[in-house]
């Protein structure tokens, strides 16, 4: 009786942590902006991000676009405004309909 309560008791931790990973990630509206530094950037609430990968079909000025994505601070330090602060990687982006 108690072997069983013990593998029970794993069971459903074990499914608790698999439903914890299963994250779904929505989309994030945005828009394709020009920036001095990478050419183009990614709008989002009203701030600029600097992103070095988006796609070339995606690089046009206006384009509203649906994004996941994440940021990293960029530790860079050179003269100018284009090193350092926060940047965006796309993890998938689509056009907005």
């Amino acid at each position: 009786m108690y072997q069983q309560k013990v593998i029970l008791f794993f069971y459903f931790i074990t499914l608790i942590f698999i439903s914890a990973c299963k994250k779904t990630e929505s989309c994030t509206e945005a828009e394709i902006q020009p920036q001095p530094c990478t050419q183009f950037g990614i709008k989002i609430n009203s701030i600029v991000y600097p992103s070095y990968n988006i796609p070339i079909e995606f690089q046009k000025t206006g384009l509203k676009v649906c994004i996941t994505y994440s940021t990293y601070d960029d530790i860079r330090a050179c003269p100018g405004p284009c090193c350092g602060g926060t940047c965006v990687i796309l993890k998938s982006i689509k056009r907005k309909n």
